[in-house]
């Protein structure tokens, strides 16, 4: 019984930690987010052109950047990232901007940084999906 008063005390820890990271962001990187949902309205016009011409707005984030290694692990890891952001912030924009240029943008590395992932790590990844 002990080890249950332990364990769950532990848990409670952990859940506070984060409870206290999420109170603790800054406003750069809420207004980086704000600014985010802004932008994505004037790239809105050009992402329905290409939807009206036939082509897909994924093949557009992923396609001719990523020139490097096609790993399907490596690309699955790396859209993981640009998800859990975007359930993080809930903004369409921030999965958009995450993967843009075969996660070559800012946002994407922001997202890294902001789930406690190791950036040179994942950044070393993105950069095998893009170089030759």
């Amino acid at each position: 019984m002990g080890h249950n008063k332990i364990l769950s005390a532990t848990v409670l820890l952990a859940l506070m930690a984060l409870n206290h990271l999420s109170e603790t962001r800054s406003i750069d990187e809420v207004e980086k987010v704000s600014a985010l949902g802004k932008n994505s309205l004037a790239n809105s016009a050009s992402t329905g052109a290409a939807l009206r011409e036939g082509l897909t707005y994924r093949r557009s984030v992923h396609g001719p950047p990523c020139k490097g290694i096609n790993d399907h692990r490596i690309r699955k890891k790396l859209e993981k990232v640009c998800r859990d952001c975007h359930n993080l912030y809930r903004k369409a924009s921030v999965a958009i901007e995450c993967k843009r240029g075969c996660f070559v943008s800012d946002v994407f590395l922001m997202c890294v940084a902001d789930l406690l992932l190791p950036v040179k790590e994942y950044d070393s990844l993105a950069r095998t999906l893009r170089d030759i």
